[in-house]
């Protein structure tokens, strides 16, 4: 079964506007989790060695390998750190300075390079798996 759009939603806990304090919606629309879906397939296909390819359609879930979510996930967090640093504001209300983007932001920054790398490794692993298997046959 492939990569689903609610599966992506459920490892985010991006489900409903209760789960998302802030902003009272959920935070990845289906079509921008389609676009990341995209963007991971393009990086796992340019990963190295050049033994598999996968796209949206056939996308490992997260019962298989985890990789790939991870991977989405890493490609949600860069387009909204994109979105708060184009739209970045403080405002002040009742004598107080908010910026709860910038706070969302370093959040978001400490988080998208450990989601980024562990797709990373995942991606690098299964092809050496499957690289191997190619050349040698199974193995285990």
């Amino acid at each position: 079964m492939p990569l689903s759009v609610e599966s992506v939603q459920a490892f985010l806990n991006d489900k409903s506007a209760q789960a998302n304090l802030f902003s009272a919606d959920i935070d990845f629309s289906p079509a921008e989790i389609q676009m990341a879906m995209k963007l991971t397939a393009g990086a796992y296909n340019s990963t190295l060695p050049p033994c598999d390819t996968v796209s949206v359609a056939c996308m490992p879930d997260i019962d298989e390998d985890d990789t790939f979510v991870h991977g989405v996930a890493a490609a949600l967090l860069r387009s909204m750190m994109m979105n708060i640093a184009r739209n970045a504001i403080e405002y002040t209300a009742g004598g107080v300075t908010v910026s709860k983007d910038s706070q969302i932001y370093a959040f978001y920054e400490k988080l998208e390079p450990q989601l980024r790398a562990y797709f990373e490794r995942g991606a690098k692993s299964r092809k050496m798996v499957k690289n191997v298997r190619m050349a040698y046959g199974q193995i285990g």
